[in-house]
């Protein structure tokens, strides 16, 4: 949440920094992902198909940029995964507070750039049901990539 993030700041530094959640794993190779920002950008946020559980997505993509998810923009899943500039949270209170209404925002003033990953195994395992059918994947394959 960005709650936790604002919280968190003050051990994060000026520069910026990756959020992974906790509760997804992946084969992502992370060599590959962005390094730096954008002059403008608040945030570089990584996207992938969308899973079972998601069918609608959350975001469309369009050369680079996060968008409103939408035929011409196609609709994707935030991973999870994103490289954050720690000013874009600065100002806002430490209190529980979602993401999404932060990329929306963003998504209004094209400061959000994205890239959309499809050559690895992405997996929310945010809940019992789902990190189990996880389990049992890796458990009866050799290799998920």
């Amino acid at each position: 949440t960005a709650g936790g993030i604002i919280k968190a700041l003050p051990t994060l530094g000026s520069e910026p920094f990756w959020i992974i959640n906790g509760d997804v794993w992946t084969t992502i190779d992370f060599n590959r992902l962005p390094r730096h920002l954008g002059r403008d950008d608040m945030a570089h946020l990584i996207l992938v198909d969308n899973p079972a559980h998601n069918k609608a997505g959350d975001f469309g993509i369009e050369n680079g940029r996060l968008r409103a998810k939408s035929a011409d923009n196609g609709s994707y899943t935030y991973a999870g995964i994103g490289l954050f500039r720690p000013q874009w949270f600065s100002g806002l209170p430490a209190e529980k507070l979602a993401l999404r209404p932060l990329f929306e925002q963003a998504i209004a003033t094209d400061s959000l750039a994205a890239t959309l990953l499809t050559d690895c195994d992405w997996f929310d395992i945010g809940t019992p049901q789902r990190l189990a059918a996880l389990d049992s994947k890796l458990r009866g394959a050799n290799d998920l990539g």
